[in-house]
């Protein structure tokens, strides 16, 4: 199963991690984990080379794990992250058995 947390602070996203893997089917043929890791993944790209934001992230994809982090979220940062959050909430709502979002 695939766990993402996210946290807020003063009603803004500040961390995301995502654990796991979803085992919907094989490596390389798993569109749960695919799906997962497009939508976080772009995010953080967002939030890098759009926004130009300094983030703390790290990746480990053989382990199904990321982590991003904000020092200073903001208006525009909360737009991309609530749009991710958006479709991850879409995915687990149809593979609530693969994946789940936690929230604090």
């Amino acid at each position: 199963m695939i766990n993402v947390s996210i946290k807020q602070k003063d009603k803004l996203i500040y961390l995301i991690e995502v654990k796991g893997h979803a085992n919907y089917a094989e490596e390389g043929y798993d569109i749960i984990c695919a799906s997962v890791s497009s939508i976080v993944q772009t995010a953080v790209l967002g939030l890098v080379k759009v926004l130009f934001e300094k983030i703390e992230y790290t990746v480990e994809e053989r382990d199904g794990y990321l982590k991003c982090k904000l020092d200073n979220p903001n208006e525009k940062t909360e737009i991309i992250l609530q749009t991710m959050k958006e479709g991850l909430k879409d995915i687990e709502s149809q593979f609530p058995q693969y994946m789940k979002l936690m929230e604090a």
